[in-house]
């Protein structure tokens, strides 16, 4: 028996376009490598607040890259990276994109790339005109720095190194609980999630780069009967970027199965924190979104197993009161749709659908039969918006 909803699709789809779309050298097996490689980035960046941007210069450095540094300055040029200088741009007022193109495009674009953005940098606003600018260390004596970002006075960094240290010492106090996920499989009749699949970097969900981290772990071990022959278990997406390329994000499910190409199924109980780079952010990190990871990790099922109870003890009469029940402003299904879904739940639980939990077990049968993604999509969130009447 499984039920697929959906209870953030950016959550869900993100774990999959995650795992398909970052290259080898920013995937790691273990929370200790992702530690590891994170720290030692930090180790090498400092910050630096600049009071008047419009007093520095965009030059040519290297070959074909352009640095930053104060006007007659005679120290190296500060290099570049194609996101701050984006950022750059975007407080100039000019569209990043624009100079990408312009930079790219021989030694005659690049200086036209540098004219466009010395002109930008003089025109902005005189309070607009402090920054902070997040930079790495030069690799060698005499180098270029790096500028990785380029942000507001008021920007609130909270370092990648400080949001993966917290996961690790949370596990660690858990007992080391949270792990890589495994992989649904087809066995014992059908499809079952089998937590024991060693972590590679093919399947790995841990993941970081020079402008953010992204981790998914599960307690895919401990699954919790909340039907019989039902489970779920626990897990959690963490995303931070500390060169503000995205806010800090918590996601806490509770779901039934994690695919080969990670995409997540029967998503329960869904929670979003959403934390923007400002003023204090840190210490509201510290404060609030620490404590929520731990105490979701801590915490049990039970507010997922009373709204299944609640779910089946809400019945109908028969299938007419079902159809006018799944039609209506409520879930607002098609009647076509609705009636197929009803012997959905005929084929795979092999009785009258007559109850809130029999409908939604219907229509999410229904939705993993449809070939199309959106389409599916609201499906599942249909069956969840039934189980959300008796929340």
């Amino acid at each position: 028996m499984t039920l697929t909803i959906s209870g953030s699709e950016s959550a869900r789809a993100g774990t999959s376009s995650q795992w398909a779309s970052r290259p080898n050298d920013q995937r790691f097996t273990s929370l200790q490598a992702l530690l590891d490689d994170v720290r030692s980035r930090d180790a090498i960046s400092y910050e630096r607040s600049v009071a008047n941007i419009g007093a520095l210069r965009v030059v040519p450095i290297g070959d074909g890259d352009l640095g930053l540094r104060a006007e007659n300055a005679t120290a190296p040029a500060a290099r570049l990276t194609n996101w701050s200088m984006g950022q750059l741009a975007a407080r100039a007022q000019i569209p990043a994109s624009f100079v990408t193109k312009l930079g790219s495009d021989g030694e005659q674009g690049r200086e036209l790339a540098i004219k466009v953005l010395n002109y930008g940098l003089d025109k902005i606003d005189r309070d607009q005109r402090s920054i902070k600018a997040w930079l790495k260390k030069p690799t060698e004596e005499g180098g270029n720095s790096e500028i990785r970002s380029v942000t507001s006075e008021d920007y609130g960094r909270i370092a990648d190194m400080q949001v993966v240290q917290s996961v690790v010492e949370m596990n660690e106090r858990q007992g080391g609980i949270w792990k890589v996920p495994g992989v649904i499989e087809y066995r014992e009749g059908g499809l079952r999630h089998n937590p024991e699949v060693e972590p590679t970097r093919d399947n790995t969900t841990l993941y970081a780069s020079d402008r953010d981290v992204y981790i998914f772990l599960v307690d895919d071990r401990n699954p919790i009967e909340i039907a019989p022959g039902d489970f779920v278990f626990r897990g959690f997406v963490v995303k931070n970027s500390a060169v503000g390329s995205t806010s800090l994000v918590l996601y806490t499910f509770y779901l039934r199965g994690v695919c080969c190409n990670r995409l997540l199924w029967g998503v329960e109980e869904f929670k979003e924190y959403r934390m923007p780079h400002r003023k204090g952010a840190l210490a509201k990190f510290q404060s609030d979104v620490v404590p929520s990871l731990s105490q979701f990790s801590e915490g049990r099922a039970s507010t997922v197993v009373q709204q299944v109870n609640r779910a089946k003890v809400e019945s109908f009469a028969n299938d007419e009161a079902c159809l006018e029940f799944m039609t209506g402003r409520k879930v607002g299904l098609p009647m076509n749709v609705s009636k197929k879904a009803l012997e959905q739940c005929r084929l795979e639980e092999e009785r009258d659908p007559r109850s809130l939990w029999d409908i939604a077990m219907g229509v999410s049968a229904l939705a993993r039969s449809v070939p199309h993604q959106d389409r599916r999509e609201e499906l599942e969130l249909s069956a969840k918006k039934v189980l959300d009447l008796v929340v």
